[in-house]
C-alpha cells in the first residue's frame, strides 16, 4: 500500500529520478549517498523524485557512515533517518541488500527495530541473495525479496524451485513479495544479456504467484559490466513491459490470488493461472519454451 492505495512497484537502479524515467513506466529510484556524509545526496535525490512525481527507497547500506563493519551504526542511522523521514518522495527504507554473508539477522534487526521507531510510517526494505537463508531476516522485511544470480545463465523457471516454491509456501499472503529482475550481467563481452523474452517470461512467473514490486538492476555499472545503459533493444524493452504492468495493475493488485489452471501435457516451462477480478476471469500463460 502506498498512501493508503495498492501500489505496484517498478524501481530502476543506479539512475536518478526524472521526467523520462517517469514516462519509461518507472516510480521509483534508489536514492545512495556517500562518505563522509551522504545526506546532501540523499536529499538530492529525493527532491529530484518529488520535482519528477516519482518516490525514492533511501539506501542505508552502502557507505562507512551507516555501516560498522557487521553492524549499523545506530547513531548515525538515527540522524539519516531523522532528517528525511517526512520527505514527500519517501517511498521506504533501502535498509540492506544482499546481508547473508556480511551481517547477521540480528544486527539487521536492531537496525530494522530503529527505524521503525523512528519512522513507522514507512517500510524497511532488506533485499537477499541466499535461498537456503530466505526467511533468516524476516523480522526486519516489510518488504520481502530477492535478487537471483547468474540469471539469465539459468532458464527463468529456475526461479521457481530455488525461490517462488518457498515464497509460495511460506510468505504468500503474509509479506508482500517483490524481485529484482536481473538486466546485467557482470561482463557483457562473456556473458548475455537478459532477453526482453527471459525478462517478460521473469516478471509474470513472479507476478501470477503474487510478487506485486520489480527493480530492474541494474541501469548503469563500470565497464565490462552489462546493463541497461549498454543494451538499448533491453532497455527500450523495459518500457514496454512497464506499459504492460500498469495497464494490467488493476487485475495484479486487486484482492485475491492467482490459482493454478490444471495442464496436459504437464510441463516444467510452461505454467498457468487464473483469477477472478469482479464478473471477469484473467489467465495468464506463462511460458519459457519455443515451441507453441
Amino acid at each position: 500500500m502506498m498512501n493508503g492505495k495498492p501500489f505496484l512497484g517498478r524501481l530502476l537502479y543506479h539512475a536518478g529520478a526524472t521526467a523520462d524515467r517517469r514516462e519509461q513506466g518507472y516510480n521509483l529510484v534508489q536514492c545512495s549517498g556517500s562518505d563522509p556524509d551522504p545526506l546532501p545526496s540523499i536529499q538530492q535525490h529525493l527532491d529530484a523524485c518529488q520535482q519528477a512525481g516519482m518516490y525514492g527507497t533511501v539506501a542505508l547500506f552502502n557507505n562507512q557512515y551507516l555501516n560498522k563493519g557487521p553492524e549499523f551504526d545506530l547513531a548515525h542511522l538515527e540522524t539519516v533517518v531523522n532528517a528525511v523521514k517526512n520527505h514527500p518522495a519517501l517511498w521506504g527504507w533501502d535498509l540492506i541488500d544482499e546481508p547473508e554473508p556480511s551481517m547477521t539477522p540480528e544486527a539487521v534487526q536492531a537496525a530494522a527495530d530503529l527505524v521503525r521507531k523512528l519512522d513507522p510510517s514507512h517500510l524497511d526494505w532488506v533485499n537477499l541473495c541466499q535461498n537456503t537463508r530466505a526467511t533468516d531476516y524476516l523480522a526486519s522485511q516489510d518488504l520481502w525479496s530477492f535478487d537471483y544470480y547468474p540469471f539469465p545463465t539459468l532458464p527463468p523457471f529456475s526461479y521457481k524451485t530455488a525461490w517462488i516454491n518457498l515464497s509460495d509456501e511460506k510468505l504468500l499472503g503474509k509479506k508482500p513479495l517483490g524481485t529484482v529482475l536481473q538486466t546485467f550481467t557482470y561482463n557483457r563481452h562473456e556473458q548475455q544479456m537478459t532477453t526482453p523474452d527471459q525478462l517478460r517470461t521473469s516478471a509474470w512467473l513472479h507476478l501470477i504467484h503474487g510478487y506485486k514490486w520489480f527493480g530492474y538492476y541494474s541501469y548503469y555499472d563500470g565497464e565490462p559490466a552489462g546493463c541497461l545503459g549498454r543494451a538499448p533493444v533491453l532497455w527500450s524493452y523495459t518500457r514496454a513491459l512497464n506499459t504492460e504492468l500498469v495497464q494490467l495493475q488493476a487485475v495484479i493488485l486487486a484482492p485475491g490470488q492467482w490459482q493454478p489452471v490444471e495442464m496436459e501435457p504437464a510441463t516444467d516451462k510452461l505454467e498457468a493461472r487464473e483469477k477472478q477480478v469482479g464478473d471477469k476471469w484473467y489467465v495468464v500463460v506463462v511460458s519459457d519454451s519455443k515451441e507453441p
